[in-house]
């Protein structure tokens, strides 16, 4: 007779596939999208050849130094330029690590993910963005279970991290909107809205733009007031329907217009909200979904 197989074997699973999202209409759950510098959703082809320019000059820059170190300084300095060398593949693979992290939450395989988060913390000299992405990443997996004060926590050290008196980060406004709806789900309504009135005028960038809407509108429910008024709720209804993944901004504007007595307009944005969540989302969501499930 064979010998038995036993249950407890490691099943091995292939790593996740980079699935960028070609616009914001297009961009469902289980998609990553690239942002430029203003919040706006560009292009995957943008990101890759991005990418490929940045590890092209950075790697240039590394075997010069090693030719610079070796020609002023001999056999000693191509040891030293090595170390550069070295510090740049160090560098690529924590980045590629932290990448695969991001993809792992979106396929919600999230204890492969913590493990390269703490992997990454866990490591010797880790530069700050890295560490940021790692914090970021572990956000993102603790309220992905329902941990809010934890997914808090890491996202404000990511915050802490992004800061910088020398530039304006992009990371830093999306983190913004994400902690705010950490706050809403901790029941620490008046701490969102005094972080939502922080923000200012809605940004111009389409990607944050719907951020700030889905922030404000979040706020307004727990608040149990709307502050909208009927053509800027029509404008973002509208433009929730073209987007595949903003399940919870529809839910919101469904939302608004039970509040505004609009039983058609309800019941149409449930059904959409409902169809396009991730299975994920009463555990994300638990108060906005509580509201959604008692009304569709």
């Amino acid at each position: 007779m064979g010998r038995p197989s036993d249950s407890r074997s490691l099943v091995l699973r292939a790593d996740p596939e980079l699935r960028l999202a070609p616009n914001l209409e297009q961009a469902g759950p289980s998609n990553l999208v690239h942002i430029d510098g203003k919040g706006e959703v560009r292009s995957p082809a943008r990101y890759r050849a991005l990418t490929a320019l940045t590890y092209g000059i950075t790697g240039a820059a590394a075997v010069a130094a090693t030719v610079m170190y070796t020609e002023a300084f001999g056999p000693l300095g191509t040891v030293v330029g090595l170390l550069f060398v070295g510090t740049f593949g160090m560098g690529l693979a924590r980045g590629r690590r932290m990448n695969l992290a991001a993809m792992l939450i979106q396929e919600n395989r999230l204890d492969e993910a913590e493990t390269l988060c703490r992997a990454t913390l866990a490591g010797q000299i880790v530069p700050r963005r890295l560490r940021a992405a790692a914090h970021q990443n572990l956000s993102a997996i603790a309220a992905r279970r329902g941990d809010f004060e934890p997914a808090l926590s890491e996202l404000r050290r990511a915050i802490q991290l992004r800061h910088s008196p020398f530039r304006r980060s992009v990371y830093l406004e999306v983190l913004a909107y994400v902690e705010i709806g950490l706050l809403v789900n901790l029941g620490r309504v008046g701490e969102a809205r005094a972080r939502l009135d922080s923000r200012g005028a809605v940004p111009d960038g389409n990607y944050l733009r719907v951020q700030h809407w889905t922030a404000e509108l979040f706020v307004q429910f727990a608040e149990g007031r709307l502050e909208i008024d009927d053509d800027e709720l029509w404008l973002r209804s509208q433009a929730a329907l073209r987007i595949t993944g903003a399940a919870q901004l529809l839910a919101l504007c469904a939302w608004a217009f039970a509040q505004r007595g609009d039983e058609e307009m309800r019941r149409h944005l449930i059904e959409q909200a409902v169809e396009r969540a991730d299975p994920q989302v009463a555990i994300r969501l638990p108060t906005l979904w509580h509201w959604v499930s008692g009304t569709s």
